[in-house]
């Protein structure tokens, strides 16, 4: 029995005197070697030290840091989903989250972080939204963003490439919703309204898990409201994103007042290209409920309209009509313009039966709903 606890005190002390920085440094150059076996064997050894002493191996941190980011541009996949692993491992850590994800931001710089941005930024992003929250994830990215200064071209390309993330991504879609209802809780269409609650004989409504729904509910209005504004500033390096993320959250007489803004800018072959893209992206599944609201009856005018223009898309409609004739008017004549072209003139003429139907599944609260959202947010203020 004594010769065992010896035994065990000597092979405490063993693991004690290990040097871990030198093992680290090891690790970290088999991390980049050519063999996937040995990548692959390596990261496992970063993942039993994270367990066995962290404390040692954060201090080596932007050593660690350094080599799993060039795994990210392995060739093999299981390579850069064991190096996303151990990132996932570190980030989880509330002192070492904006650390890893500013490491993440440079590494997507220059020529060869944008080659890797194109090919494997939506995977890396993606995981790391699956591991740790897409809303906590999103708003770090557009807060590092936001304060980027000196190369605007590299805010623009990482914004897009997130922004495409957001509206298509399995990963995303809770926050796509909660965006969305925090849009409807603020003015927008139908979709984002809860649904009555039902009741029981005799009037009664039925609480325990309805309660617990709308708590939920009203929990994810507030995330969607926190996000869209950490969002804002830094998708406002992209046109095409931040239209896409003003669409997406119904705020959709900014998005028209945005557009009026652009039409009077010299816009370049980018920033066309960018609001195509846009037009496809609306006929992505992220967007049904908008294409859904395209069939409300246009609204009455509020008390203090005073008919002048005569209605149509500039006068008439509702916010959203407005904003995607707006974009219309900007396209050149394309494939996007005939595109979205084609789906307004398949709208109209239903928008316009239900409003002599006095409205119906789809009607709205009309010029109510657009005055709540601009009275409670100060958009004007947005586009300076």
């Amino acid at each position: 029995s004594g010769s065992g606890c010896s035994n065990n005190n000597n092979n405490t002390g063993a693991a004690a005197a290990v040097d871990t920085a030198a093992v680290l440094a090891v690790i970290s150059r088999e991390v980049r070697s050519a063999q996937e076996p040995t990548r692959l064997e390596a990261l496992r050894w970063v993942h039993f030290l994270l367990v066995r002493n962290e404390a040692e191996v954060f201090g080596q941190l932007a050593l660690l840091l350094s080599a799993l980011l060039d795994a990210l541009g392995a060739p093999s996949e299981r390579t850069v989903l064991g190096a996303l692993a151990v990132l996932g491992q570190v980030a989880a850590h509330p002192q070492h989250f904006r650390r890893v994800l500013s490491a993440l931001v440079d590494r997507f710089r220059g020529d060869e972080g944008l080659a890797l941005l194109q090919r494997g930024g939506p995977l890396v992003v993606r995981r790391l939204c699956a591991a740790m929250g897409a809303g906590r994830v999103f708003a770090e990215l557009a807060s590092l963003l936001d304060e980027e200064r000196g190369d605007l071209p590299f805010a623009s390309a990482m914004v897009q490439a997130l922004n495409l993330v957001l509206l298509t991504a399995s990963e995303t879609r809770g926050l796509r919703d909660a965006l969305r209802r925090a849009g409807a809780k603020s003015g927008g269409g139908d979709e984002g309204r809860r649904p009555k609650r039902p009741q029981q004989q005799g009037g009664k409504v039925d609480d325990g898990d309805n309660q617990q729904t709308d708590e939920e509910e009203e929990q994810e209005e507030e995330e969607g409201a926190r996000v869209w504004r950490a969002l804002y500033p830094a998708w406002s390096h992209s046109c095409g994103a931040a239209l896409s993320l003003c669409l997406l959250a119904q705020a959709d007489g900014h998005a028209c007042a945005m557009l009026g803004r652009l039409s009077a800018l010299p816009l370049g072959a980018g920033a066309l290209v960018q609001l195509a893209r846009l037009v496809q992206l609306l006929e992505c599944p992220a967007f049904a409920p908008l294409r859904l609201r395209l069939l409300e009856p246009p609204p009455p005018p509020p008390p203090a309209y005073s008919g002048g223009d005569g209605g149509g898309a500039g006068g008439g409609g509702s916010p959203l009509v407005r904003a995607l004739y707006a974009l219309l008017m900007i396209l050149p004549q394309s494939s996007a313009f005939r595109t979205l072209g084609a789906r307004l003139a398949a709208a109209a003429p239903a928008a316009q039966a239900n409003g002599r139907g006095g409205g119906g599944a789809l009607e709205c609260d009309g010029a109510t709903a657009s005055q709540r959202e601009w009275e409670r947010r100060d958009w004007p203020e947005l586009l300076d």
